[in-house]
């Protein structure tokens, strides 16, 4: 006993504080007490309402606020039927594909997912797309049954989601807004192994002009299409970031090309994953981590002779990767899967302001008050109200 009572003390400490860590981990008290990184506790009120004081809430207004950082609560998941994350193959998309296909025209979905509360902002995504001859394509992807019927009602193409949003409660994401990231990118799956050219947007983007479908039209021979953001060649591989909230996959491409892009975004989802579990108390963009990770660790080399300082200083060019990876790759180079970055001028992030752009297509402002996103379960009034003060401000919130 002596001897192994000096093994103890001659380990280091962070060795006696990873045990205690375990033993607390498998006696459950970590889960109701915390542990370093802060306390947390289940929530004891319902975490969402969509009827307040006798009349529907405003967006965001029936969510749980008066949090501070380190004390978000969560709702504990049900143990019944319990699966290990990324439900590829457990929901049912048969009626997804279906309706976008009803809606697609020339195989062409434009695709975004709204909650309740989200049900104005997709109300002006929806309006833009009318005035910008996109509604042809459109569709939302109601993740709760409340935005269903009230969307239906407005007469935009929706289709119903909660079922399959509803299989990631048998995860280990204990928050609204880690599901609804993880659905969306599991959806727009579906449709592009369907066969369906789908471009995914957030509810909060605007279509500004006529030109979207021709614009993707002309670059058959890229298979993932994505958004960039920031652009600074000693930070960036390939001399901008990638905004994976604004993604194309070309559903339409031969069958070895759609498995390739299949295979690539289900290993990026399920790495997001990894992020979410081990870092469940971060924020909740770890889908979009898993998607970077993804990109850098499949050897992305620009085509063209084009160097990350090339790319950086022209965004308003397109710039195509490939990502040579044996795992994305066929049996030749040049059947590897390839990436394009899009032109910042046609398709400016939210940084840059949209209506400053004659050729822009798409365009979306961010919030202007910054606010503690980690355990955040969904966004409150204020961002709502703060989001669209802004966007009426650019223009950008239609009558």
């Amino acid at each position: 006993m002596r001897a192994l009572a000096l093994l103890f003390a001659l380990l280091p400490l962070g060795a006696h504080a990873q045990r205690g860590r375990r033993r607390r981990m498998l006696d459950g008290q970590t889960r109701r007490s915390g542990d370093a990184m802060g306390h947390w506790v289940e929530a004891l009120e319902p975490m969402h309402r969509t009827v307040c004081e006798g009349r529907p809430c405003r967006p965001g207004e029936g969510n749980l606020k008066g949090y501070h950082h380190w004390s978000q609560p969560y709702e504990p998941p049900s143990d019944e039927g319990k699966i290990r994350y990324a439900p590829f193959g457990v929901g049912d998309y048969a009626p997804l594909i279906s309706r976008a296909r009803a809606v697609a025209r020339e195989g062409f979905v434009v695709f975004a997912a709204a909650d309740y509360d989200y049900r104005e902002m997709v109300e002006n995504w929806w309006r833009s797309a009318q005035r910008a001859k996109v509604a042809e394509h459109a569709l939302v992807y109601c993740l709760d049954a409340e935005s269903m019927v009230y969307l239906s009602a407005k007469g935009l193409a929706t289709v119903n989601g909660t079922s399959n949003y509803l299989v990631w409660m048998r995860t280990r994401l204990h928050r609204h807004i880690q599901r609804a990231l993880a659905e969306r990118h599991t959806a727009l799956l579906s449709l592009a192994e369907a066969g369906l050219d789908v471009l995914l947007t957030d509810a909060s983007h605007v279509f500004l002009r006529p030109g979207l479908q021709a614009y993707f039209a002309q670059h058959t021979d890229v298979d993932v299409l994505v958004q960039r953001g920031k652009c600074n060649p000693a930070k960036h591989v390939v001399g901008c970031s990638l905004v994976w909230n604004f993604l194309f996959l070309r559903g339409s491409a031969p069958a070895e090309r759609r498995t390739r892009i299949s295979g690539w975004l289900k290993a990026s989802v399920n790495l997001g994953m990894v992020d979410f579990y081990l870092r469940w108390w971060m924020g909740h963009h770890c889908i979009f981590m898993g998607y970077d990770k993804s990109f850098r660790a499949a050897r992305p080399t620009l085509t063209g002779g084009r160097t990350p300082a090339d790319v950086a200083a022209s965004p308003s060019q397109l710039a195509i990767v490939t990502l040579g990876k044996s795992s994305v790759c066929g049996a030749t180079a040049s059947l590897c899967l390839s990436v394009g970055l899009l032109p910042a001028d046609v398709f400016p992030g939210a940084d840059y302001k949209a209506s400053a752009h004659p050729l822009a297509l798409v365009g979306r402002v961010n919030r202007p008050e910054a606010r503690h996103r980690l355990r955040l379960d969904r966004y409150d009034e204020l961002d709502f109200d703060s989001l669209v003060r802004e966007m009426r401000k650019q223009d950008m919130w239609l009558p």
